[in-house]
Parts: C-alpha cells; sequence; structure tokens
C-alpha cells in the first residue's frame, strides 16, 4: 500500500506499507530554486522547455495538441504547466517501468550468487534476504506506477479546476522516452 500526501509547499510524503508489515517513510523536498505548480514562474519555464524538448521529444507536439483541445487548459494561463505535468509523468511511467525490468534482470544475476553459496542453510538465508529485497523494490515501483496517474490529475485538478478522463486518457496512450530537464530559476 502506499499513502502519498503532496503539500502546497510542494514536499511529497509517500509511505510504503510492505505485506511483511515493513513501513518505509520517503520525504521528498522540493528544489528550492524550482518554482511551484502554479505559479507564473513555473509556466514561463514550462513553456521555455517546451520550446527545447520538442525537438527532441516529438511527442511533446501532440501533448500540446491534446492540451490546446481542453478548453480549461487553453483558456487558462497555465497552458505549459499542463503540457510539462503530462511530460513528467510520462516519463516517470516510462522510467518505472525500465527499472521494473531492470529488477527482473537483476533477480537473475542474483539467483547465481545464491547457488554459488556452498552450504544450504547459509543459501537459504541468502534466498530469503535477496527474495524480500527484490520483491520489496518490485512491489515500490508498482506503487508509484499506481500513484503516479492519480498524483497528475490532482495536479491538473489544481491547475485547471477538473480534469477530463478522455483528455487523460489520450495522453496516456502516448509514450515518452526522454527524461524531463528540472525547471530551476536561474
Amino acid at each position: 500500500m502506499l499513502i502519498s500526501e503532496e503539500y502546497e509547499s510542494g514536499a511529497i510524503t509517500n509511505l510504503y506499507q510492505f505485506p511483511s508489515g515493513k513501513l518505509i517513510t520517503e520525504v521528498v523536498l522540493p528544489n528550492p530554486k524550482t518554482p511551484l505548480l502554479g505559479s507564473a514562474d513555473y509556466e514561463m519555464l514550462a513553456e521555455q522547455d517546451y520550446i527545447k524538448s520538442a525537438a527532441m521529444e516529438t511527442n511533446l507536439v501532440e501533448i500540446k495538441e491534446i492540451f490546446e483541445e481542453f478548453s480549461l487548459a487553453k483558456k487558462s494561463q497555465y497552458l505549459y504547466s499542463g503540457i510539462r505535468e503530462a511530460y513528467v509523468l510520462m516519463a516517470k511511467l516510462y522510467r518505472l517501468e525500465d527499472s521494473g525490468l531492470l529488477i527482473s534482470a537483476e533477480q537473475d544475476i542474483v539467483e547465481k550468487e545464491i547457488w554459488s553459496v556452498s552450504d544450504p542453510v547459509e543459501r537459504e538465508l541468502k534466498s530469503k534476504e535477496v527474495y524480500n529485497r527484490v520483491h520489496e523494490e518490485a512491489l515500490k515501483i508498482w506503487l508509484e506506477k499506481a500513484d503516479a496517474p492519480n498524483r497528475f490529475k490532482q495536479r491538473m485538478e489544481r491547475l485547471y479546476g477538473e480534469f477530463p478522463k478522455p483528455i487523460f486518457q489520450r495522453l496516456m496512450s502516448l509514450e515518452i522516452t526522454t527524461e524531463p530537464k528540472e525547471l530551476v530559476n536561474p
């Protein structure tokens, strides 16, 4: 289970609860040089980033077209903020998918390492330790993948008041493979 809360300050608290009963609390503090979502500075930096990034990530143009068809976004002063948030969401989902594949590959390597331990008792202990670690990492990725779209919708509702499901579904059909750069005030 993941309980995630984002505060007006931009800080995020994630509480991961695993089936084993283990709890992990993660606090993500925003970079103080990064303007907050919904500010004029964020919108200005998001527009500048769009202009730079659209040449490398061609699906950004399609994201912009989708947002321009969403009347609340088009009429608002935060069109590029929404585009930026969609870019960040889809890049995060791509990165999490990639992380899941890496964990699977890591598990194969670690199994060879486990079988290299000759003592059966030590091998069993090592196996449980590795299984629990890999299982927790995979579960954490799965929870983050499930939480990311909800957080995105909350941020869109903060910007525009609502965010229609058809717009969201169209955005989710796109793939972003480049990693967005952090928006930082000069």
